[in-house]
């Protein structure tokens, strides 16, 4: 065999080699995929901008009915409520514009997508069901996306990209979102449903209609600008039916709104275990709740708990974030398979370690 031979056929074993390889890898990946748990995600999708607590001196000098609004609001977070305010008047948009902020994608879906999605890494495929817009902070959102591996086949790209100013006071914020919401139909998925960010707005996002068909987590949101009549509807319309999902402060609004004679409790623990079980009786279905202090699931026959280790104000550097950083490692627990202790130990640890550190653990 001459040298000429011998160098074909070595070219061909290659080729073969890499034909080969390739068809292993396509294999594995199509392997992977099906045994990889879906979780499809319906909800709001923005961009965050964070500043601190020097921006209200700012806000502060707004005058007329508007300065007394945001006077009021800066007080409830002084006292360590969370407010969110779903419209941005253009006094306080026009005053933020001009102070500098650090820019990050934002929104309940698209948090918890992300979150799922570098959390659950090579154990879960994540679609997003949401509206971005068409322009180059949707094209950022996009590439985040992208990047983390988040389906992005059920995403639409209409009009232009909405944002949510955050300002930090202490370990709470005052928020100011602007969003257009889309509603949601009804359709037969695969996988896990996780409807969220139905609270930025008052109309329904059919939520409640999607629930009733489909096994569904439903999240709740912050309900602090909203009366009780409205809350009564909003929780028609979006949060009757399937597996609610809320922090202490937001349950605390519910019951305010539902139950009025147990709203006001001295002992924080107490307060969530005797609200969890009493909201629990209304809804007839599972009702999560997380908190600094403890957390809980009842369904109204008995109740499960779990309790953190508090951490110091001075350690908290992350506080936007770790309420969906909490509610993604539960999921994520209860998909492998986890006990509901166990899997509120694991949500709290990581979230701890989050609000410290600005990241999520390399290791879970």
């Amino acid at each position: 065999m001459d040298l000429k031979s011998i160098k074909n056929l070595d070219q061909e074993a290659r080729i073969l080699k890499y034909r080969l390889l390739n068809s292993i890898r396509i294999i594995s990946f199509a392997i992977q995929n099906l045994i990889m748990e879906i979780i499809h995600i319906f909800g709001d999708s923005n961009i965050d901008l964070f500043y601190n607590a020097s921006a209200t001196d700012e806000l502060k000098k707004i005058k007329g009915k508007l300065g007394d609004e945001i006077r009021k609001n800066i007080i409830k977070v002084k006292n360590g409520e969370d407010v969110e305010v779903y419209h941005i008047p253009k006094g306080i948009k026009n005053t933020l514009e001009k102070i500098k902020s650090q820019r990050s994608v934002g929104g309940c879906a698209a948090n918890k997508a992300l979150l799922m999605a570098k959390l659950g890494k090579n154990e879960v495929k994540v679609f997003l069901h949401s509206i971005i817009g068409k322009d180059r902070k949707g094209d950022f959102i996009l590439k985040e996306f992208e990047r983390y591996n988040v389906d992005t086949k059920y995403i639409k790209r209409v009009g232009r990209t909405y944002k949510t100013y955050n300002i930090h006071i202490g370990n709470k914020r005052l928020a100011y979102s602007e969003w257009k919401p889309p509603r949601f139909s009804i359709k037969k998925l695969d996988g896990i449903i996780l409807l969220t960010g139905s609270h930025r707005i008052k109309k329904s996002m059919g939520y409640s209609k999607m629930a009733k068909k489909m096994d569904a987590y439903v999240f709740t949101g912050s309900f602090a600008t909203y009366s009780k009549s409205d809350l009564k509807r909003k929780y028609k319309n979006d949060l009757k039916f399937g597996r609610l999902v809320c922090n202490g402060d937001e349950l605390k609004y519910l019951i305010r709104a539902f139950k009025p004679r147990l709203a006001y409790y001295r002992n924080r623990k107490k307060a969530i275990q005797k609200w969890a079980k009493e909201f629990a009786l209304i809804r007839r279905d599972e009702l999560i709740i997380h908190d600094s202090f403890i957390s809980c699931m009842s369904n109204g026959e008995k109740i499960i708990v779990s309790k953190p280790k508090i951490i110091n104000e001075k350690d908290m550097k992350c506080i936007t974030g770790m309420g969906d950083v909490w509610e993604a490692a539960y999921i994520l627990a209860r998909i492998k398979g986890k006990s509901i202790k166990e899997s509120m130990d694991r949500a709290h640890k990581i979230a701890g370690y989050f609000i410290k550190n600005c990241k999520l653990p390399n290791k879970i």
